[in-house]
């Protein structure tokens, strides 16, 4: 059995989606474990809808963030290997399937999913045709779809800081001496901000923390990483680009 790990603050408009992709998974050898992050709208109401389709456990707290909430569910997990998602994301039916066959390379410390826009508009496209041209440059996997050797997390003292904490685990985990990749079989659609401001706004956010990673894991930062924040370039460009056509 396999533990995947969920956590919801004020979710209502997404975690339905995400839970119906998790009930349809070809694989389906797994507890799932909700986090509510002190959510104070809906969203626990409708995961109590789907308590029964599940081996579910669900762990309530006070608003402390993602990072430590995320990092109370893998101290509560028992499966060999942990699954960390979003709850605006929505996962093929065979994704979990394909995270899971990656382990059978004993080498595997960390593998990631192949995340997707779920929107179809210019930005998503935009977006995904990004990604197909950085993805094989990455040497992390993203929190929103990854799955660990539970043995290495629990070695692992996890960030509660936000400093890239996907980067800052995907790194100490090759430094164990384990391989981190992503499986674009194991696809998952996320939904991105449905404007431009919320996409520079969201890609700012993720800049200023790998800088801040940068002080962490100086020795690795090559061409791979710096790739992020050229896809941020590049995006920005088509923005400017298209907003002086308009």
């Amino acid at each position: 059995m396999i533990s995947i790990v969920l956590c919801v603050y004020n979710e209502e408009n997404n975690i339905k989606d995400c839970l119906e992709s998790l009930k349809n998974q070809s694989y389906k050898d797994f507890e799932l474990i909700i986090v509510n992050d002190g959510s104070t709208d809906n969203t626990m109401k409708i995961v109590r809808d789907y308590e029964k389709e599940f081996k579910m456990k669900i762990i309530d707290t006070k608003h402390v963030g993602l990072r430590r909430a995320r990092n109370l569910g893998i101290s509560r997990a028992i499966g060999e290997i942990i699954v960390t998602i979003d709850a605006d994301e929505i996962l093929d039916s065979k994704c979990i399937k394909y995270l899971v066959e990656s382990f059978k390379d004993k080498k595997a410390g960390t593998v990631g999913g192949y995340i997707r826009s779920y929107r179809d508009n210019w930005i998503a496209k935009g977006s995904n045709s990004l990604k197909d041209l950085f993805y094989s440059k990455r040497d992390w996997t993203a929190g929103g779809c990854a799955a660990y050797k539970r043995e290495l997390l629990e070695k692992l003292k996890l960030s509660e800081e936000k400093i890239g904490a996907d980067v800052d685990i995907s790194w100490k985990i090759k430094e164990m001496g384990y391989t981190v990749k992503i499986d674009k079989r194991a696809v998952v659609y996320h939904k991105d901000p449905q404007n431009i401001s919320g996409v520079v706004m969201r890609e700012y956010k993720i800049g200023r923390r790998s800088l801040k990673t940068f002080f962490a894991h100086k020795k690795y930062f090559d061409l791979r990483f710096w790739s992020r924040f050229f896809q941020l370039f590049v995006l920005i460009l088509l923005i400017i680009n298209w907003n002086s056509a308009i």
